[in-house]
């Protein structure tokens, strides 16, 4: 069997140490062997037999690594690196001999140049990762041959000696979290698509499947889907689900999917009275009247028309899978066009920002986008043989397996909660939903986010028995005087605490579904913040920092599930907000993994009996 020497180029907007340390792992999991790691630009020459690495303009800037290399890989080994890899830019193989370079060449299962700048005898190929988050970044108006053109630009460097503008710009940008269907809906809080494509890399095997419970926006299902695994996402959120199923499904049938596209343009020009099943949300509307008000400005009028126009066009096409897609894209619209920020104090107050952009034209952007993608998918598949793995989601609730619809125990559960209420001060969600479900036709309120103290049912889960727990509860409710003030201390208080309490039997709950479900040798990996901080407005000082590490693996180490590492991601923030104090501290993300043991810690009759109440208490709220 053939072995080469490679060299493996990161790509260059891996910012972080924690990501370049991920990417160790993931490509060393790839090859099958460790590496060498290359920390500079000399020592990446160096090892390309101190040839000029002009060609190589983009090139990490961290000086703790820019390449790895290994002396003797196998093509398989390669081509594993080249189809599933998250983080590698390109993979440059120097050959000893024109036959050599010939026999890799045809065995090589991606887009490759020969690097006539480097050497005759270096052969450049491109990984499936770079090509694709690359295609998000092209701004030229192609249908047809969108990948070609994508790899072409990559590659020109090593075939002429002045790359074009075009060339330069894709290669350089740093912003490609965007891909494929990613940008079909601005969603906040979405998974890193490198960060969990390279975990699936690592823990995932042949033939396992991908179950996220807290699915969200699909991210992890895509990048499921792109590496050939068949995925289940659940989720109670009716527009979750619908983002989630149309990540991939409608650009596997092209021809239906632009034919309800371009029935829902055409739809869109049509003259709207009326709308069956179309009423404006009164407190949005209110709230923009009073904006239109002080600003002097006529959104009320704009929104309320080119809302009701897209509410119609949705009505008239009908297409299963296809007109899912359109809700989609409409409710891209509505939520970018209207930000919301709550208040904080966990009473459900808002305020909202308008962006100046016009919904219908951020409406025909997403239609131009879907056209291509329906193009890209079709490019994938046929012309450059990407497996492709289905993408199921279900109307479910995390806290309870039965509802996830699963046929057999799984290997593999990626996912990432609910934010903590008493951090995250966003306990009535239902209110950033509700123009979407106006014109979707949702009746609003009924599913989707539910408010977490709307009910008036205190959950009585007993904390005692989990440490970091019982310290969060003791300290939500230490300030509970007659002279506290709950508006200049809005973290804390039973506003705070109560749906603290609920949230964590949920995840209790949530714990023991996740331990029925997964295999005994599975994995859990579990996406949480690193830490929540609690700042008091009213003494100016931080107040209280919870270790998420301890409260997630304590609560699910009482169900049966061990932590066996925590692995940390720092998160650049591109903007500070001022809405907020210390906006500007580093935030770091935790991926606790856990695996079931063979025995549940015996626990307490009083407490499993009371622990099956909080589940029963939080399905039903």
């Amino acid at each position: 069997m053939s072995k080469y020497p490679v060299i493996a180029v990161v790509r260059h907007n891996t910012n972080l140490g924690g990501d370049l340390k991920l990417a160790i792992r993931e490509l060393e999991v790839l090859a099958g062997s460790p590496a060498m790691l290359l920390a500079s630009r000399k020592q990446l020459a160096d090892a390309l037999g101190g040839h000029h690495i002009a060609t190589l303009p983009e090139l990490r800037q961290g000086a703790d690594g820019v390449a790895l290399a290994w002396d003797d890989l196998t093509i398989e080994a390669i081509n594993r690196l080249l189809r599933r890899s998250a983080f590698l830019q390109e993979v440059i193989v120097p050959h000893g001999s024109s036959a050599a370079q010939e026999r890799f060449e045809e065995e090589c299962t991606a887009p490759f140049a020969r690097a006539n700048d480097l050497s005759a005898r270096m052969t450049v190929a491109l990984p499936w990762g770079y090509i694709i988050e690359s295609e998000g970044v092209l701004d030229e108006p192609i249908l047809q041959g969108r990948v070609r053109t994508t790899v072409n630009l990559l590659l020109e460097p090593y075939v002429v000696s002045h790359p074009s503008p075009q060339s330069r710009r894709v290669r350089k940008a740093k912003k490609t979290t965007l891909s494929l269907s990613h940008d079909l809906h601005i969603y906040k809080a979405k998974f890193f698509p490198r960060m969990v494509h390279a975990l699936i890399n690592i823990f995932g095997k042949d033939g396992h499947q991908i179950v996220d419970p807290y699915c969200g926006s699909g991210t992890a299902l895509l990048e499921a889907s792109l590496l050939g695994y068949d995925s289940v996402g659940v989720d109670v959120d009716p527009i979750c689900q619908m983002i989630s199923r149309t990540k991939v499904t409608p650009f596997l049938k092209a021809s239906d999917t632009l034919r309800a596209l371009d029935a829902f343009e055409a739809a869109l020009q049509e003259p709207v009275g009326r709308v069956e099943g179309f009423e404006f949300p009164v407190e949005l509307e209110k709230k923009i009247l009073r904006r239109d008000r002080i600003d002097g400005t006529q959104f009320h009028v704009e929104i309320t028309e080119e809302a009701r126009c897209i509410a119609n066009a949705i009505r008239k096409v009908q297409a299963g899978i296809d007109s899912e897609l359109l809700c989609v894209l409409a409710s891209d619209a509505v939520t970018k066009k209207i930000r919301y920020r709550f208040i904080g104090v966990g009473n459900g107050k808002y305020t909202i920002e308008i962006v100046k952009q016009p919904l219908l034209e951020r409406v025909r952007e997403k239609v131009r986008r879907a056209r291509e993608l329906c193009y890209v998918f079709e490019e994938l598949r046929s012309s450059f043989g990407l497996k492709i793995g289905t993408i199921e989601v279900h109307d479910g609730d995390a806290r309870k397996h039965s509802s996830w619809n699963l046929t057999a125990p799984t290997n593999l559960l990626i996912t990432s909660p609910p934010y903590l209420p008493a951090s995250s001060g966003r306990e009535h969600y239902t209110a950033s939903r509700a123009l979407s479900f106006a014109v979707l036709g949702i009746e609003h309120g009924k599913r989707g986010y539910y408010n977490m103290n709307g009910n008036g049912v205190h959950s009585d889960f007993d904390v005692a028995e989990f440490p970091e727990a019982d310290r969060l509860m003791s300290y939500l409710m230490s300030d509970a005087s007659e002279n506290a003030d709950p508006q200049r201390d809005a973290m804390r208080f039973e506003r705070k605490a109560m749906p603290t309490r609920q949230y964590l039997a949920d995840m209790l709950s949530f714990f023991r579904s996740v331990k029925s479900t997964l295999k005994p040798n599975g994995h859990l990996l579990l996406v949480v913040a690193n830490q929540h901080t609690f700042y008091s407005h009213r003494r100016q000082e931080l107040e209280f920092i919870v270790s998420c590490r301890e409260l997630y693996s304590q609560i699910a180490a009482s169900v049966g599930l061990s932590l066996k590492e925590e692995i940390k991601m720092e998160l650049l923030k591109s903007a500070v907000s001022k809405a907020r104090p210390r906006a500007s501290d580093d935030y770091v993300e935790s991926i606790l993994v856990s695996t079931p043991r063979s025995t549940t810690v015996q626990r307490s009759s009083k407490t499993t009996a009371k622990a099956k109440d909080d589940a029963c208490e939080a399905t039903a709220a």
